[in-house]
């Protein structure tokens, strides 16, 4: 072979590898987001919680995410972020301005709801609009995100008063007698 054709057989091989190496890490990228849905609620709660946080909109995290940054052992397969009403109007502005795959979107009167997910992880979140009274709501710092969430008595009391999650109200009160 001539200098020229080895290095031809070089660039080639060079270039099949880095190929097939990126569609390894693409791969890989793809099987950590289905597998780890723990990392994908960590990352989409980050965004989530940044955005309503330095908006300074009242909200709090709610049902399974609420339970999981308090130390019960559950994973959660969604987002339900709870905003006080009279901020719904500037939370939807917030949240489209996270680019989610589809506009957040919301009705207003009675329970005001949206669900979305952003492109990052394709996670999905629920918004829903009540009144939130400044007492009913206790800040965690879960892997340095600053969550606002009800505390989990409030929790235990919704989660008894749902049929077919009796496993999650012993989950709730062993972690409560954790401390």
């Amino acid at each position: 072979l001539t200098p020229a054709q080895k290095k031809k057989i070089m660039n080639t091989g060079h270039d099949k590898v880095v190929k097939e190496y990126n569609q390894v890490n693409v791969n890989v990228e793809l099987l950590r987001r289905h597998l780890s849905p723990l990392d994908s609620f960590e990352s989409t709660l980050r965004d989530l919680a940044g955005a309503l946080n330095q908006h300074k909109i009242r909200w709090c995290l709610g049902s399974s995410g609420s339970l999981c940054v308090q130390g019960v052992t559950v994973v959660p397969h969604d987002i339900d972020i709870i905003v006080d009403a009279a901020d719904l109007e500037r939370t939807r502005t917030v949240l489209n301005e996270l680019k989610p795959a589809e506009p957040a979107k919301f009705t207003f009167g009675g329970q005001e709801r949206s669900k979305f997910s952003l492109g990052n992880t394709a996670f999905p979140a629920e918004v829903a609009g009540f009144d939130i009274a400044k007492d009913e709501i206790v800040k965690v710092d879960w892997r340095d995100i600053d969550v606002a969430v009800h505390p989990l008595s409030f929790e235990l009391k919704m989660y008894r008063q749902r049929s077919g999650k009796e496993h999650v109200v012993k989950l709730i009160e062993r972690a409560m007698k954790k401390g």
